[in-house]
């Protein structure tokens, strides 16, 4: 054994090059967990907008469609919500929309369609109506509900569609 050898360390360079790799690897991960968090936001964002659509929908089947007529539902359309209807005012031929109803508003001046809706969620999602006419079909009218709400720079929405029975065009003998 020499008598001049001494255990060797590591260098300066080494360890530099170490605390690079090592500070690119936690900036991975710190990016992975920003990510994976927003992910878990949107998804659990969508759940509640889900669950408030159907919230919505079952409200209207309850209330059927003479109801919602005879409370003028339908006499409160918006002509400014047409980008917030989730594609639902363009239809083409033989469908057509008529009417856009922005379902906050209708519950602040009317006894609310879905009694019990909270205020977290009113804060953070906006609720419509679409009433959509088929030509080929006047014995079903079809509600689109639309419940949108603002996920960074973007608007999200999520859509369901529920027919109500017109029993005025019906006859006796058909089975709903």
């Amino acid at each position: 054994m020499n008598g001049n050898s001494r255990p060797r360390g590591f260098s300066l360079i080494e360890t530099m090059i170490a605390l690079a790799v090592l500070t690119i690897g936690l900036l991975g991960a710190m990016q992975a967990t920003i990510v994976i968090s927003g992910s878990n936001s949107g998804a659990s964002k969508m759940t509640r907008a889900t669950a408030v659509a159907s919230q919505v929908r079952a409200a209207l089947e309850a209330r059927k469609r003479e109801g919602l007529i005879e409370d003028g539902f339908f006499d409160t359309c918006a002509t400014d919500l047409d980008d917030r209807a989730g594609g639902l005012t363009g239809l083409t031929t033989p469908f057509s929309t008529s009417c856009v109803v922005d379902l906050d508003d209708y519950d602040a001046n009317n006894p609310p369609i879905v009694p019990g809706y909270s205020t977290a969620d009113a804060e953070v999602f906006r609720r419509l109506v679409v009433r959509i006419s088929d030509s080929r079909d006047t014995t079903v009218d079809l509600l689109g509900v639309v419940v949108t709400w603002n996920d960074g720079s973007r608007l999200m929405t999520h859509r369901q569609v529920v027919g109500l029975y017109n029993r005025t065009t019906i006859s006796a003998s058909t089975e709903l």
